[in-house]
């Protein structure tokens, strides 16, 4: 096989040989350095965690509310108190973990209802606040226009401050 490509590009002129290289070897090329392990070792972020008050209704907020999948509910450990309750945007890869802190996570009661600076990005920020304001959700900044996008922050069921940003049509 390796034979007939180089001979099939013998035949071509300098520019197509250098189009076909970046073109079509070199996304090639880059998968095969990452099959033999020479990316980068983080590749992207798996869970983002939330610390809430109340499992079940931050969950009620991010599912019904904010439309999220729910991806697991289980408990945190056996014999635990809080669960693993793992949402997500539909088809996202990165989950938000409600975390509901017990005896082995009390130092992160105090970031319950405190921003963590947790960031969505909106396709239509006009619809969106449309819908979450007739769902009774707290804008703590209503839509704003910037440079670099539109952003706006509400408030979950929990007090967590919520960054929502459009970005801008090009």
């Amino acid at each position: 096989m390796e034979e007939a490509v180089l001979d099939r590009l013998a035949a071509k002129s300098l520019e197509e040989v250098i189009i076909f290289v970046f073109d079509v070897m070199t996304p090639l090329l880059l998968q095969g350095v990452k099959r033999k392990g020479v990316q980068v070792m983080i590749d992207r972020v798996g869970t983002v965690s939330l610390f809430v008050h109340d499992q079940d209704r931050a969950k009620e907020f991010y599912t019904n509310v904010l439309g999220f999948e729910l991806r697991a509910d289980a408990p945190l450990y056996p014999g635990a108190s809080a669960r693993w309750v793992a949402v997500a945007p539909p088809g996202a890869e990165t989950e938000v973990i409600l975390y509901l802190p017990d005896e082995n996570w009390e130092h992160y009661k105090q970031v319950v209802g405190q921003s963590q600076a947790l960031t969505f990005n909106v396709t239509d920020m006009q619809a969106l606040h449309s819908d979450l304001k007739a769902k009774g959700v707290k804008f703590v900044q209503e839509p704003d226009k910037q440079p670099w996008g539109t952003f706006a922050i509400i408030e979950d069921s929990e007090g967590s401050r919520l960054v929502l940003v459009e970005q801008p049509k090009e």
